[in-house]
């Protein structure tokens, strides 16, 4: 779970969320609460908000639920940028997708809200390595940069040249394998 805001540079909201999160677990992925937390970023005037959660399927507590979360991202004064995935990811000769996973329109027909991509290159031996550039949904025309690169160019910042195409670039590990920590929900 990330909830990143950009202002001048990025922020990261996740840990605060996350110890809130696992203090309330019953509420764990509660449309209402991320409605909340859209409503007190907006407070902070963000230039743009990055929120890595797909929000693919229905709330399990019902479409009230949906509701409040697209309300509250309809009421926002921010650029918000929902993950997008190519399925399948296809290699002819740029990256491409037949189809995708993608949040549900109630939350991304705003023109607030934009997609970017979350697909990663996993090699054999199961370590994600690279990632597109870009990708081109077929279903509906549409070239989408990656999610991070998209939230910097919502922020009104510029994306590097070899973040902008439709190729693959390796991913810079800045730190030996395993230092990343990973929480499970």
């Amino acid at each position: 779970l990330h909830l990143f805001a950009a202002q001048g540079r990025l922020y990261r909201f996740g840990q605060d969320l996350r110890m809130r999160l696992q203090s309330l677990e019953h509420r764990l992925f509660v449309d209402t609460y991320f409605a909340e937390a859209f409503q007190k970023l907006g407070q902070a005037k963000p230039a743009a908000v990055g929120f890595d959660v797909m929000h693919a399927e229905p709330s399990r507590l019902g479409s009230q639920d949906d509701q409040a979360l697209a309300l509250a991202i309809a009421r926002a004064n921010y650029p918000i940028v929902f993950p997008v995935e190519a399925a399948p990811l296809l290699f002819d000769r740029n990256p491409s997708a037949a189809g995708a996973v993608k949040p549900l329109a109630i939350f991304t027909q705003n023109p607030a809200v934009s997609l970017g991509h979350v697909n990663l290159i996993v090699d054999r031996d199961g370590i994600a390595r690279r990632f597109p550039t870009g990708v081109l949904f077929e279903e509906d025309d549409t070239f989408r940069y990656p999610f991070a690169s998209e939230l910097v160019r919502r922020a009104g910042r510029t994306v590097p040249d070899d973040v902008r195409g439709n190729e693959l670039l390796n991913i810079a590990y800045a730190a030996p394998a395993g230092s990343v920590r990973r929480i499970p929900f």
